[in-house]
């Protein structure tokens, strides 16, 4: 039942949406850390744009560090915005 599906472990800690170039050699995704024990906003966002073989960070596209509530990575992943916690 899941004929053409695969799985890849990333080498990178949590991440959050996906979006997959034209290609699907590489995908973007959002790392995502919150503050320890804290529960609250996202404290660093991290586009990376990953080889989808293996799973291989090839590099950060995109790195933001504050308080964050929200934030969207668009469906083909060159777009990316984010909200922070003061709204």
């Amino acid at each position: 039942a899941n004929e053409g599906n695969r799985t890849v472990d990333l080498d990178t800690g949590e991440t959050a949406d996906y979006a997959f170039a034209a290609d699907g050699k590489t995908f973007r995704t959002v790392s995502v850390n919150t503050d320890p024990g804290d529960g609250g906003p996202f404290s660093r966002l991290e586009v990376l744009e990953v080889e989808a073989a293996t799973g291989r960070t090839l590099r950060s596209v995109l790195a933001a560090d504050g308080r964050y509530r929200s934030y969207d990575l668009s469906s083909d992943g060159t777009r990316f915005a984010a909200i922070d916690s003061e709204g």
